[in-house]
């Protein structure tokens, strides 16, 4: 399978941004082509925040996928977002994304959206313990095809300040499909249970839709796994 020619895309989210950046920025060309420039220069950040750049998926239902790219903030163990009622101790590993990351999020499993829960919150610093139980986030259950609960947390940081999850509930989706976006600056922690084995570690350089965090163990048959792959 051939990889797209044309591998760069803008996200929907930015469409208006970009619009808007560009028509301020002929404007200001109008007036002076010292401040066109300045905007000239802004509106090519804009445009390469909003990138969305096609990924090799490897769909397997016993990996989870990066969510984000980014950076492996923190592991630890935690306990499930109340809004799940899930009330279960799992691995979390949290991704902070900088401003220059890629922003579109990407699902780290195929299966079936059991809940969303958004939370009105603060805006503090992603990489932040603080921010953890403070900061505004969607947070959204998934049921695997392999039936164990995994578990999204989209969450806004100090310049962040709209989050977008185009999931629906009860609705099934394919694993490294986009989902989302977090609008400049942000963080996303994935919750698994503890029958996966770990696949990375902080400070890891990771990237949505390609890195594998985490594998589950398939106890009952040790041969190699049926895998589709896909750039999407």
């Amino acid at each position: 399978m051939k990889k797209p020619i044309l591998d760069f895309h803008i996200n929907k989210e930015g469409y208006f941004v970009i619009g808007l950046a560009i028509i301020i920025t002929c404007i200001m060309f109008a007036l002076a082509v010292e401040l066109g420039l300045i905007c000239l220069y802004i509106t090519s950040l804009v445009i390469y925040f909003f990138r969305d750049p096609v990924r090799m998926i490897v769909r397997n239902e016993n990996n989870l996928l990066s969510p984000a790219d980014g950076v492996v903030y923190s592991i630890s163990e935690a306990l499930s977002p109340s809004s799940t009622d899930l009330n279960e101790t799992m691995t979390r590993v949290s991704i902070f994304l900088s401003v220059l990351d890629v922003h579109v999020n990407r699902l780290p499993v195929s299966g079936t959206v059991r809940k969303l829960n958004y939370i009105v919150g603060k805006f503090i610093r992603a990489d932040s313990y603080v921010s953890e139980e403070a900061n505004e986030k969607q947070e959204i259950l998934i049921e695997a095809l392999n039936g164990k609960n995994i578990i999204v947390v989209q969450q806004a940081g100090f310049v962040a300040r709209r989050i977008v999850c185009d999931l629906l509930e009860g609705h099934e989706y394919e694993q490294g499909s986009r989902f989302g976006i977090i609008k400049f600056g942000s963080r996303v922690d994935l919750y698994f249970p503890k029958e996966y084995k770990l696949c990375v570690r902080e400070r890891q350089m990771v990237i949505g839709g390609e890195t594998i965090i985490a594998a589950l163990k398939n106890e009952d048959n040790d041969e190699e796994e049926d895998i589709v792959v896909k750039f999407v």
